[in-house]
């Protein structure tokens, strides 16, 4: 549920959400754009998650995503300057072991 509202953030206030992420607003369409893409992405993740759990998916494949992505995102991280590159990666950490977790969980 988390994954889907901040992907909505992220497509709905593609601005804002960059300021916050990176300390910098987006300078063009394309920009904008890439922080929707972001956004869209997670949204799908989300929803394929959710869609799992509640129809007796393949959960554990969605929480692979989510984890593939996240990791990713800490990719994004050499530009950003300390405290954000810091935040991204432990943010994408974060969300990594809780995939696992849920991940664990859901085989038992």
């Amino acid at each position: 549920m988390a994954r889907v509202a901040v992907g909505a953030v992220l497509f709905f206030f593609p601005g804002l959400s960059a300021l916050m992420w990176t300390g910098e607003r987006p300078g063009s369409a394309i920009g904008r754009m890439s922080i929707r893409g972001l956004g869209a992405r997670d949204v799908a993740i989300g929803a394929g998650t959710i869609i799992a759990l509640d129809e007796d998916g393949p959960v554990e494949s969605w929480l692979q995503a989510g984890m593939l992505a996240d990791a990713v995102a800490a990719l994004a991280a050499p530009h950003l300057k300390t405290w954000r590159r810091l935040g991204l990666v432990a943010l994408s950490g974060a969300s990594v072991y809780v995939g696992l977790v849920a991940s664990g969980a859901v085989e038992e």
